[in-house]
């Protein structure tokens, strides 16, 4: 993944402030539901150790410019308590301070719709039918 953007240097004269670069990995993360999920991309970006990975509980609290979401259905194909938490969805999909991308599977929308009626499913169908109509950038 690379951020294209600016960085570097800014300002006149002596009085020059450092901004970090675009493409410096402290300003960047990767929050995924699942322990196994966030050592799998930390292997992935191991030439990146600098980008924060971990799991929306391991990441509560911590916030990084720019943020890539791995939602909480993705690759699963039943709807699972663990992945319907709302609190879960919700620290997952407030790490970022100005850019969030969403991954999402073509399953997802129809894992919810088989599951059996529940008021749990509820928020999770909402938010991913959100997800879905948002135009991608």
């Amino acid at each position: 993944m690379y951020l294209v953007g600016g960085g570097g240097t800014t300002g006149s004269g002596s009085g020059h402030h450092h901004r970090p670069a675009v493409n410096d990995g402290r300003r960047r993360g990767v929050v995924v539901p699942h322990v196994t999920q966030a050592a799998a991309i930390r292997a992935l970006l191991s030439e990146h150790p600098d980008v924060l990975v971990g799991t929306a509980n391991s990441l509560q609290g911590l916030e990084r410019p720019a943020v890539v979401v791995l939602h909480p259905l993705a690759g699963y194909r039943t709807a699972e308590p663990f992945n319907l938490d709302a609190g879960r969805a919700c620290v997952m999909l407030s790490r970022h301070r100005a850019h969030m991308s969403v991954v999402v599977d073509s399953a997802s929308a129809s894992v919810l719709a088989h599951g059996a009626p529940s008021p749990a499913l509820d928020t999770p169908t909402g938010l991913l039918a959100a997800l879905h109509s948002t135009p991608a950038v």
